[in-house]
């Protein structure tokens, strides 16, 4: 292989400890992939070249039907089994896909939504949410939320859906997303009852400053891990999220909800974290948040890898 990502240029102590045909992967990188987008700043050809960018990515697997749905301010792209219909409908997993609320779309992540579709045999619905800095706070958080609506309102007709059988999954900023979704469905009067919440890699807390003493430790641990560094976390929540006051709001920062109504009807759910990874500490504190308020939880942690 020829390495076009010298490893001399990337920090020993992280290269190291990597697992070995991840690094292999990284060190076949133009060195230019890897500069911070907080360094590069914000541009929509920034956006247009992360969106397009093919590396690391796996290709889709075939799936019986996809569908699109325009719901007004977004669109929702829906994946259905390549099967029989169950007597009750699709199992239904909402999906929220990552990008820190500036990036991607309903197809970034569609390897993994089409492998959910056919592995489980459910439908998955992939929510197009709007994105920063044209879109801010609380404008991702709505889609995703008119998404539940929508499933539980016209799921049977259109999809054929078991809407009694709906899950929410989201990657990095999709599972803030997710995570406060959840704790709003159980705070609903009557509560919206889940089979389950997915949190893949996700940033829980909008609050830290620029201020070290206010990161977590694996954001000052991993604070400049090729692929996300700590100030990339900032640097998109400022965009996405402006106002302090919101980053309080646990529609923003699930981690800060104190509300015990949250958790009461919330359901089991799987955190999934990446070792070498700067929102590392979130995912943790969550698993332990949820432990504590008697949630069924299951915490995987990914050796050898940072935030992909």
């Amino acid at each position: 292989m020829i390495h076009t990502t010298q490893a001399s240029q990337l920090p020993t102590t992280i290269v190291n400890r990597w697992d070995p045909e991840y690094r292999d992967f990284v060190l076949s990188l133009p060195y230019e992939a890897l500069t911070p987008p907080h360094q590069t700043g914000w541009s929509q050809d920034l956006r247009q070249a992360i969106n397009s960018s093919t590396a690391g990515k796996g290709e889709p697997v075939p799936v019986g039907s996809t569908l699109s749905f325009d719901l007004g301010d977004f669109s929702i792209l829906c994946f259905i089994p390549d099967d029989e219909v169950p007597p009750r409908g699709w199992p239904v997993f909402v999906y929220a896909h990552g990008g820190g609320l500036l990036f991607g779309d309903a197809k970034s992540e569609i390897s993994f939504t089409t492998r959910i579709c056919m592995g489980v045999k459910c439908a998955v619905v992939s929510v197009n949410y709007r994105l920063a800095p044209e879109y801010t706070f609380p404008s991702a958080y709505n889609d995703v939320w008119e998404t539940l609506s929508w499933v539980r309102r016209e799921g049977r007709e259109k999809l054929n859906l078991d809407c009694s059988r709906i899950a929410l999954g989201g990657y990095s900023s999709g599972a803030t997303l997710v995570a406060a979704i959840v704790q709003q469905a159980s705070l609903s009067e009557p509560p919206l009852r889940l089979i389950a919440q997915v949190l893949l890699m996700p940033s829980l807390d909008l609050t830290p400053s620029y201020d070290l003493e206010t990161w977590s430790s694996s954001m000052k641990e991993y604070a400049e891990v090729p692929g996300l560094w700590t100030r990339d976390v900032l640097w998109a929540r400022d965009m996405h999220t402006p106002s302090e006051a919101h980053r309080l709001d646990p529609k923003a920062s699930p981690l800060t909800q104190s509300s015990s109504g949250a958790f009461k009807n919330m359901p089991p759910t799987w955190i999934g974290v990446a070792e070498i990874d700067a929102l590392r500490s979130d995912g943790e504190t969550y698993a332990k948040v949820l432990r504590d308020q008697g949630i069924r939880v299951e915490l995987k942690i990914y050796n050898g890898i940072p935030q992909i």
